[in-house]
């Protein structure tokens, strides 16, 4: 008599919910664990304690707890784990916070209180999905070594640098930064920038939110899907919660900064999102994590029809719509 072949049941993922509010808890819970192996707390630092003693694929955190900020929670996750999934749950639009979650803790999605079931289903699975496919090929960036490296001993920046600026300030401290290297492309507007884009090897993008009086949001939200390896800084005199989630949710920029940018920080800046294309490159699957949402209304058509006319790598009908 034959052995019966025996199958792996595929082991259920699991999502951590962190909010301080039990009510919330129980409401998130009810709605996942049908499908998912399903962990609350409203305790962040028990939350840590749950990410380094067992696998977590997503974590959701609450923004506003009293013991600990869900951005500074998931900064912490992303140290311990960084293969997790980050999403941050708010509702209210704290601009610190939000700066912090995105150059710190690098979430993958804001979503706001109170949520639609549906869109929070939706948003988990990807999230899910996405921590399965790359479970074995997430990096550690080394941020804490960037971070300690001075000028002296800081190694030279190998990408391709794209700035945009109409005002100098910023293209001045990236030439300082990159050494005036031929790979840092400065333009004052973005028909310059689409020519350079055509012809240049470019890895990351710097540019502030407006450049010669024209709103950049259409361009990062396409250019990024259209290209997921490219890394975008994005800068500004005046940040805005509003402006910078949904330039995550819909352009994954890796960083915002308020201008005028220091260079430290500019180096350190270009210095990880360097080493992040580099990463995403050589193991392409990593372009998952930084999937974009379904773009929303495009306001330029214009610029729209440009980047999609000249860039777009795939066939026509895969093009997203405007």
């Amino acid at each position: 008599m034959s052995a019966i072949p025996a199958y792996e049941i595929p082991e259920r993922a699991t999502v951590l919910f962190v909010d301080d509010e039990r009510y919330i808890l129980m409401s998130l819970s009810s709605l996942f664990r049908s499908s998912y192996r399903v962990l609350s707390t409203t305790d962040p630092n028990e939350a840590l304690e749950i990410v380094r003693r067992e696998k977590v694929d997503v974590i959701v955190s609450d923004q506003r707890m009293p013991q600990m900020l869900g951005a500074e929670l998931l900064r912490r996750v992303r140290r311990v784990s960084p293969g997790t999934m980050r999403i941050l749950l708010t509702g209210y639009s704290d601009m610190s916070s939000v700066i912090s979650s995105i150059n710190d803790g690098e979430v993958f999605r804001f979503i706001n209180k109170p949520w639609s079931n549906d869109e929070m289903r939706m948003l988990v699975a990807s999230a899910v999905q996405i921590a399965r496919n790359t479970v074995n090929v997430v990096p550690l960036e080394g941020e804490e070594e960037l971070a300690e490296a001075t000028p002296a001993k800081a190694s030279p920046i190998d990408a391709g640098v794209l700035v945009i600026d109409d005002e100098g300030d910023l293209a001045d401290v990236c030439r300082d930064v990159m050494e005036n290297s031929p790979r840092c492309f400065v333009v004052r507007d973005l028909d310059s920038a689409l020519r350079v884009l055509d012809r240049e090897n470019v890895d990351v993008v710097v540019s502030d939110v407006s450049v010669a009086g024209q709103d950049v949001s259409d361009f990062v939200k396409v250019l990024k899907a259209m290209h997921p390896a490219i890394s975008t800084i994005v800068t500004s005199r005046s940040l805005d919660s509003n402006v910078a989630i949904n330039l995550i949710n819909e352009g994954q920029i890796y960083r915002y900064l308020k201008r005028p940018v220091q260079k430290g920080m500019m180096r350190l800046s270009l210095m990880s999102a360097a080493r992040h294309v580099s990463n995403v490159r050589a193991v392409p699957e990593l372009q998952q994590r930084h999937v974009v949402e379904d773009i929303g209304q495009i306001r330029d058509q214009s610029l729209f029809r440009r980047l999609v006319t000249r860039y777009w790598p795939f066939r026509k009908g895969d093009a997203p719509d405007a």
